[in-house]
């Protein structure tokens, strides 16, 4: 993600949500160092004891737990009861940075291209 788009991608408008849960052992402060793998402005970092998070879109996404996965929804959407409209979701990250770096391109050059001049 780092590398492969927002680095790649200096100049588009994104934002980046990370929520970090202790999964597999993580704890805080491994989360705090781990921010550091994604140090781009437009990234924001957050930290969630509770797994409220990942309990939420397990609940309405994924029939697991929710953790290393992606949710990628363009600048029109909104958060009433549910995030929405989603353009693609998957998991794990790494796995699927293929997917999630193609409908970026595309969202990015769809909405460069209806963009008032």
């Amino acid at each position: 993600m780092q590398e492969n788009i927002l680095e790649a991608n200096p100049g588009v408008e994104l934002d980046v949500y990370v929520i970090w849960e202790p999964t597999l052992g993580a704890s805080r402060n491994r989360a705090v160092g781990a921010t550091e793998l994604m140090p781009d402005s437009r990234v924001r970092h957050y930290w969630n004891d509770a797994f409220i998070v990942g309990e939420y879109f397990r609940e309405h996404a994924f029939d697991r737990t929710a953790w290393d996965i992606y949710f990628l929804y363009g600048s029109e959407a909104t958060w009433e009861d549910n995030p929405e409209p989603l353009i693609i979701s998957g998991y794990t990250v790494i796995r699927e940075r293929s997917a999630l770096e193609a409908e970026l391109l595309s969202l990015w050059k769809t909405e460069l291209s209806t963009a008032p001049k």
